[in-house]
């Protein structure tokens, strides 16, 4: 994914823009869906749950679009990384 994200940098970056209200929701649905699996696989999700998730799908998301407009500051590991860190960590807070 890091890969076609690198590619495709300027393609993303017209088609996933802020002004693009439509794509940048289907872009945080996507993302949600996945946040979801990773940090409510052991259970149903509550609601506290869900507002996590779309919390951090829109910050995810937001993320993606810093990297592709500025070049990637982050090398795609280590923004792989940070995602992953970041669920981590709220995971191991939920209890």
């Amino acid at each position: 994914m890091n890969e076609y994200i690198q590619k495709n940098s300027v393609l993303l970056i017209n088609l996933i823009d802020e002004s693009n209200t439509e794509l940048m929701n289907l872009l945080i649905g996507l993302i949600a869906k996945d946040v979801s699996k990773r940090l409510c696989a052991d259970e149903p999700p509550s609601a506290y749950d869900h507002a996590l998730v779309n919390f951090c799908a829109g910050g995810f998301a937001n993320m993606l679009l810093w990297q592709l407009k500025n070049n990637f500051p982050m090398e795609s590991g280590d923004f792989g990384e940070y995602v992953s860190e970041i669920l981590k960590r709220l995971k191991d807070s939920r209890g």
